[in-house]
């Protein structure tokens, strides 16, 4: 039986159908360099995009910190150029994962269950992970990422001005405004036009509100005199007994 599994694994070998070990473990490396690559796109996606501003004041005037800050100084293009990244890497991944699959004698489960861990390790690896690691070691990745964010940047310029062109288009022509309010004059004029019989606790909490917004300031405020002061280290049962007299 063993002879039979090793002559028909060797037919396919000689017809092409089974890979070699050398292309086998150039394919992994190339995986696994894509993996780490696309986790490191998601960290700098995340410094560049989440940190905020007392942060980025940290950046000093090193090479390094001088390409991040050129970096945020065109945040549409550093974003589409980590998207396009991205996705190239993390559809490489799982391509790499099947044609691994298709080209080792593996049952047809065997390589589908594959191909899973394959994007489930895309997710994880790729998308989880470097978002804590981001959040827990914060413009790491930025800074190890600043000179290929702009050596992708400028590789990627057709398709980026493209992207931002076509969302910039979009966001004209189908980003509707939204029509305004009512205003508290038209919410006063549909209360005092509601019957009588209608439900009074809901209406009496819409008045409340539009009377609320015309009061002034003057109306509501304690005179000085009427204020009740209490001790900072008075007991609970001493400020409840408090409250309940005034």
């Amino acid at each position: 039986m063993t002879g039979i599994h090793l002559s028909v694994a060797d037919s396919l070998y000689q017809t092409g159908c089974v890979m070699s070990e050398p292309l086998m473990s150039g394919y992994i490396i190339l995986a696994i360099f894509l993996l780490v690559f696309s986790g490191l796109l998601t960290a700098a996606e995340v410094d560049y995009f989440g940190a905020d501003e007392a942060l980025r004041r940290t950046l000093s005037g090193k090479k390094r910190d001088r390409r991040v800050a050129g970096n945020l100084a065109k945040p549409e293009r550093i974003m589409a150029t980590i998207m396009i990244a991205n996705l190239v890497s993390n559809v490489a991944v799982i391509a790499l994962a099947a044609v691994i699959a298709l080209k080792t004698p593996l049952s047809l489960t065997t390589g589908v269950v594959f191909i899973l861990i394959s994007a489930f390790s895309v997710f994880l690896f790729g998308e989880i992970l470097p978002r804590l690691f981001a959040v827990r070691y914060p413009l790491r990745a930025a800074r190890f990422m600043a000179f290929p964010l702009s050596f992708l940047e400028f590789v990627f310029r057709p398709l980026n001005y493209l992207f931002i062109r076509s969302a910039t288009f979009m966001k004209r022509n189908f980003n509707k405004p939204l029509q305004p309010g009512l205003s508290m004059s038209e919410i006063s004029q549909v209360l005092e036009l509601s019957p009588e019989n209608a439900i009074s606790e809901e209406k009496e909490i819409l008045e409340g509100i539009v009377n609320f917004g015309n009061k002034n300031v003057s109306e509501i405020m304690c005179p000085r005199v009427d204020v009740v002061a209490v001790d900072i280290k008075s007991s609970f049962g001493s400020v409840l007994e408090l409250i309940n007299e005034s």
